[in-house]
């Protein structure tokens, strides 16, 4: 039986004082995965001890202990794997994340590629654009996007200074006046 650290003490105290005095209780508390393995073994003062029977008995938990070892090591094994599965992924996200930040630009100028970018505005806010690379030499802002009408341009004056619409590659949007402005 299995029996967390603290536990196992009262338990096999509690077992042997529950015995005459002439019965042996012989114990081996192991140490396995953060748990104690007690093994209990009663023999009988009357009884001569067959060294043959304890050797096959010390014998077989010793099998046991190297099969539970194996499982330990097995079970590491695949922890240290994981773990630098994770490492990986972690490092191959920060990567991500670094060249996404580095998309802030602050003009369509210094875009490489047409697709959506993070410009900063003069007051150093940053807004959402799409930059045309391939049209006229490229460098172009997109201001306005509209080309199936699933967004509905009959908007508010607010909604023109201010830009409406999800700004990307594919969708459609107005910009907002004051970001064409600034």
């Amino acid at each position: 039986m299995i029996m967390s650290q603290p536990a196992y003490a009262t338990v096999g105290q509690q077992f042997a004082a529950e015995l005459p005095h002439e019965i042996t209780v012989i114990m081996l508390v192991l140490p396995i995965l953060g748990s104690f393995l007690l093994v209990t073994s009663v023999a009988s003062s009357q009884d001569e001890p067959d060294t043959l029977q304890w050797e096959r008995r010390l014998t077989q938990l010793e099998l046991k202990l190297q099969n539970v070892s194996e499982v330990q090591n097995s079970i590491l094994t695949q922890q240290n794997s994981l773990l630098e599965s994770l490492a990986s992924q972690f490092n191959q996200m920060l990567t991500l994340q670094t060249k996404h930040q580095q998309r802030i630009i602050k003009s369509c100028d210094e875009a490489t590629t047409s697709g959506r970018y993070r410009l900063e505005l003069p007051d150093s806010s940053i807004k959402p654009v799409v930059c045309d690379m391939k049209e006229l030499d490229g460098g172009w802002l997109v201001i306005q996007r509209r080309f199936s009408g699933a967004v509905s341009f009959n908007r508010s004056w607010a909604e023109y200074r201010d830009g409406f619409g999800p700004v990307g590659k594919s969708d459609e949007f107005w910009l907002g006046l004051e970001t064409v402005t600034s």
